[in-house]
């Protein structure tokens, strides 16, 4: 299945790498490589993470250490809307 990454999970991750950054400059990197892998790996079996009804109807989760991917599958196409730190109140935020 494809993927679509949504404006707003690009700027997750943007935040995130920068955030990284400042204190690991390499690791910030390694992250942005590590999130696209999981991103690959999500289209080939969305179905098989978790849906997280809490959040809204066909809302599912996939983590990436501290962090929850939120994705949808519409049409057979796996979209990416948000990247999160768990500890944040992501109900309020997708």
């Amino acid at each position: 299945m494809k993927f679509v990454i949504s404006p707003q999970a690009l700027r997750d991750i943007d935040d995130i790498a920068a955030y990284i950054a400042e204190d690991n400059p390499a690791s910030a990197a390694n992250f942005a490589s590590e999130i696209l892998q999981r991103f690959r790996v999500i289209a080939e079996r969305p179905l098989s993470f978790s849906e997280k009804l809490h959040w809204g109807k066909n809302k599912r989760s996939a983590l990436i250490g501290k962090y929850h991917i939120i994705f949808e599958v519409r049409n057979k196409v796996v979209q990416i809307q948000r990247v999160l730190h768990g500890a944040r109140n992501i109900g309020d935020l997708i």
